[in-house]
């Protein structure tokens, strides 16, 4: 049996746009919809919810611009039971 860490990172830009540029939600393959970007296509949790995060007066966390880095980390020695 491989053991390994999935790792999403999401990063939000610095100036917030005048319009909103970010979808309201985005629905992965596995069909879990998220507040904000997707991560892996087939994760079913953690759900990524945007909708409580602090910005500027006047602006909502949709006019700014998004990013999702990804990344899987194999474990390898492992001397956990399984």
């Amino acid at each position: 049996m491989r053991r390994c860490v999935r790792v999403v990172i999401v990063v939000r830009s610095k100036e917030a746009e005048s319009t909103n540029v970010t979808a309201a939600s985005c629905t992965n393959a596995s069909g879990v919809v998220n507040t904000g970007p997707c991560s892996f296509q087939d994760a079913s949790a953690p759900v990524i919810d945007l909708s409580a995060v602090t910005v500027t007066a006047g602006k909502t966390w949709r006019n700014y611009r998004y990013r999702v880095h990804q990344a899987v980390v194999p474990l390898r020695n492992v001397i956990w039971s399984s």
